[in-house]
């Protein structure tokens, strides 16, 4: 009877030891070619353009499997190569301009899938397709007939968004994408009151689906439509969207025009967007403030949903994105993981967190005594004055006898203005930034500043207006 239990727990081991072999390496897929282009290696995927109609799609296993389904097509045959098994599909039909989703399954002969993934290639015409293997080599690159321009400035490099790191990367492609005829977007959307007045271009890193940004801030410049009169110029600007449906997750960029083209502010972030000219036509009623608050809200600078409450107060976070965005300050690709201010994730967008940590970078803004920001308190005039000194980078006289002398010429509540903030409101009253009111008083030629008051939408706004015009970006 011992003999016999032992004889089977003998068979029992022996099984279980060379059945575990086959247990410890599942099938799985571990390549994916379309055409000669590797779309998914070494656990990484990669975006694919191409504009081929058709690509032999081949599919590489660490073992043997029964077959693999490519969007519907199975493929049985497999040819081995050392320890890999290959599967090749012949001309796989793009059924979409741009972006096609090729779904990747292979399985058992009992039909269980055994790994499972898909990758993405963009399809576009040959003459809407363009590529460039080294866009750091001469500095800046034409495309399309000029349509579209990059100046990438001299030694930049692509970096890991994750470690910081230079990349490999060197490539760009840029694709020309099915435009918008008219208006971009309807009723609610982030674009409801823009029409689309260019070509919309797609630009990826060619060789990574890693979001890098780049080492030092690149400019776009894209041709305008011809249509558009210059003395529409200053409702222009760029909006991009990481999807390309601008309908979704429309990002608004400041862009000079002038000459028939939009120039846009430098940026970080540059692949793995859809770009246009966007032309705001909505009529805003801001009473006296119109002629500045309408180029504003167009370019991004006063969110859409604040055009009702204009006369509301400035908040701290809206006037460093004014300040930032207006002046083309480059915004930082990230808020810092350790950011200056304990309180801006908490209470801001990602845009104005991104603005606010900018705004801290350069001096432009800062925080109180205790490291918050304070983002939606309102903004005094004489805090807006030394905002404006620091982007406007004015001279400030640093000798508080003369700043005082020189206040109390200019206002007769200089009495009242901080001593702290004395230098710049002398300095933006100078540069015609900023001015008082006719004081109440009729026998009082000197206005008043009126330093410890808020400052609301239609202020704030012909002030950063005042700014761009004199610095030729309006």
């Amino acid at each position: 009877m011992k003999k016999r239990i032992a004889g089977l727990l003998a068979v029992i081991l022996i099984f279980v030891l060379t059945a575990q072999p086959v247990l410890a390496a599942p099938d799985e897929i571990i390549g994916i070619k379309v055409g000669t282009q590797d779309a998914y290696i070494d656990n990484e995927f990669k975006d694919i353009y191409t504009f081929n109609l058709k690509e032999d799609i081949t599919v590489i296993t660490n073992n043997t499997v029964d077959h693999v389904i490519i969007e519907g097509h199975t493929v049985s045959d497999y040819t081995v190569s050392s320890a890999t098994y290959t599967f090749i599909y012949q001309d796989l039909p793009f059924t979409t301009k741009g972006l096609n989703v090729i779904d990747v399954d292979a399985e058992d002969s009992s039909n269980n899938s055994l790994g499972d993934t898909s990758v993405d290639v963009y399809y576009s015409e040959k003459d809407s397709y363009y590529r460039n293997e080294n866009i750091f080599k001469g500095g800046s690159l034409t495309a399309f007939d000029s349509g579209i321009k990059l100046s990438l400035g001299k030694d930049n490099y692509y970096k890991d968004s994750n470690t910081e790191m230079a990349t490999s990367d060197t490539s760009v492609s840029i694709a020309v994408e099915d435009r918008y005829n008219n208006d971009f977007g309807s009723s609610g959307d982030p674009l409801e009151y823009y029409s689309c007045v260019s070509p919309v271009f797609r630009i990826d890193n060619a060789d990574s689906t890693i979001s890098d940004t780049l080492s030092k801030p690149v400019s776009l410049t894209l041709k305008i439509d011809s249509g558009v009169p210059p003395s529409q110029y200053s409702k222009l600007c760029i909006v991009r969207s990481a999807s390309g449906d601008f309908d979704n997750d429309a990002e608004i960029m400041v862009g000079v025009a002038k000459s028939g083209t939009i120039v846009s502010d430098p940026f970080y972030d540059l692949p793995g967007y859809s770009y246009a000219v966007g032309m705001y036509n909505r009529s805003i009623d801001a009473d006296w403030a119109e002629f500045s608050v309408t180029p504003l809200v167009a370019k991004g600078l006063i969110d859409e949903g604040l055009v009702g409450t204009l006369t509301s107060n400035t908040t701290r976070a809206n006037f460093a994105k004014m300040v930032v965005k207006g002046m083309g300050v480059p915004i930082l690709a990230r808020t810092p993981s350790n950011p200056v201010f304990s309180d801006i994730d908490d209470s801001s967008t990602d845009e104005e967190d991104r603005c606010i940590a900018t705004a801290a970078a350069y001096g432009i803004m800062r925080g109180d005594n205790n490291g918050q920001f304070n983002p939606a308190d309102p903004l005094t005039r004489q805090e807006a004055a030394a905002v404006l000194a620091n982007v406007a980078k004015l001279k400030l006289v640093d000798d508080q006898t003369k700043v005082n002398m020189g206040l109390e010429k200019l206002y007769s509540d200089s009495g009242s203005i901080s001593s702290w903030a004395g230098p710049a409101v002398m300095a933006v009253t100078q540069a015609k930034l900023m001015n008082g009111s006719p004081s109440t008083d009729t026998e009082e030629k000197r206005a008043t500043f009126n330093p410890t008051s808020n400052l609301n939408y239609l202020e704030s706004a012909t002030m950063v207006y005042n700014l761009m015009k004199k610095n030729k970006r309006m």
